[in-house]
This record gives structure tokens, sequence and C-alpha cells, in this order.
């Protein structure tokens, strides 16, 4: 049950609404408001290209993740992730494949994160 009584969206809908919301670069300003203290699903997008404000589509996405403890604590281990190539599993591959065992805040020649997300507000 949701937080007002309500029941959880089915994954079709949030599907739906999660492909129709637009980018955003993956900071700690993104993830502020209260809908990112519960479960969800987030894709982060890996680009040279400007998409801050573009819908999503499917061939942008570099990740999808899914977390039950609450999509803002996931996002910031995944940023922590890219600097140490710990806490989270896809920022950890990056870590290594992608970036060579460098810090993110150390690549030179390095792309910027994007993030997209739907919650399921529950208790």
């Amino acid at each position: 049950m949701s937080t007002s009584g309500e029941t959880i969206p089915r994954v079709g809908y949030l599907l739906r609404v999660l492909f129709e919301r637009t980018w955003e670069h993956l900071d700690a300003s993104y993830a502020k408001t209260s809908e990112f203290a519960f479960p969800g699903v987030y894709v982060l997008a890996y680009s040279n290209e400007q998409l801050k404000g573009r819908v999503i589509k499917e061939t942008d996405v570099f990740y999808v993740g899914v977390t039950h403890a609450g999509i803002r604590k996931r996002l910031r281990q995944f940023r922590a992730g890219l600097e140490y190539g710990k806490h989270h599993s896809g920022a950890k591959r990056f870590f290594i494949k992608i970036a060579g065992r460098t810090p993110y805040s150390e690549l030179l020649d390095k792309k910027i994160f994007y993030v997209a997300s739907v919650s399921a507000r529950c208790n």
C-alpha cells in the first residue's frame, strides 16, 4: 500500500511515466525531493551530448537500476562508486572497465552522467 492508502501503481504505468520524464544531471541537487526517499527505478545516461531536459530514449540509457532502499541512497552510492569503485556494482564496473580505475573526478576525457527516475511511494 502507498502512504496515502492507495495501491502501488502497476509496472506498465511506472514505466510509461519514467519514459515521459526528461534527463537531469547526476549531481547532489537532483535527488533532494521527498520522492527519492522511496523505492523505485532509475536510468542513467553517459554522454557527450547535452541531454538535460530531453525526453528519455532507450538508446540513451547506459544503466538501469532498481532499489528497495530509496533512489536517493542508491544514487549517492553510485556517485561514490564512480570515485572509489565500491558501494554500487554499476559504478564499480564503470570504474574498472571504462575509467581504468581512475576516479571519475580525475578523468580527463569524461562524459556527463544524466539520470531520470520513478519511485513508488509506499510504507
